[in-house]
């Protein structure tokens, strides 16, 4: 999956817009704190797990920060931010960082927006 289908996908899942937060499907609801997303890593195939990641948003003003943490099985990890301002209920991506580091934590890439 691409960096941007990735992005999409927790877009949808964990940034709901700040009046429906209440209405947030189950996968979410019941984390054990609000702001807070832990996640398993598979392969693309969906037969393997290949890592952990957690995801936490804050909230400032009329935006939203989410931070990202994956930790690889393999020892690679990688983090993101994203900060998202608010126009009325829709979130607009202000910026955007993720950067990628091999197993020995030097910096393996780094995009930003």
């Amino acid at each position: 999956m691409s960096c941007t289908a990735v992005l999409l996908a927790l877009t949808l899942l964990i940034v709901p817009t700040r009046a429906s937060y209440a209405n947030v499907d189950d996968r979410i609801s019941s984390t054990p704190e609000p702001g807070i997303i832990d996640l398993n890593i598979y392969t693309a195939d969906g037969k393997r797990m290949i890592g952990h990641a957690r995801y936490t948003r804050s909230f400032a003003g009329d935006s939203e920060t989410l931070r990202g943490e994956s930790d690889f099985l393999d020892g690679q990890q990688d983090t993101e931010v994203e900060v998202l301002r608010y126009v009325g209920r829709m979130p607009v991506l202000v910026t955007y960082k993720h950067s990628f580091f091999n197993s020995d934590h030097l910096l393996q890439d780094s995009s930003r927006q």
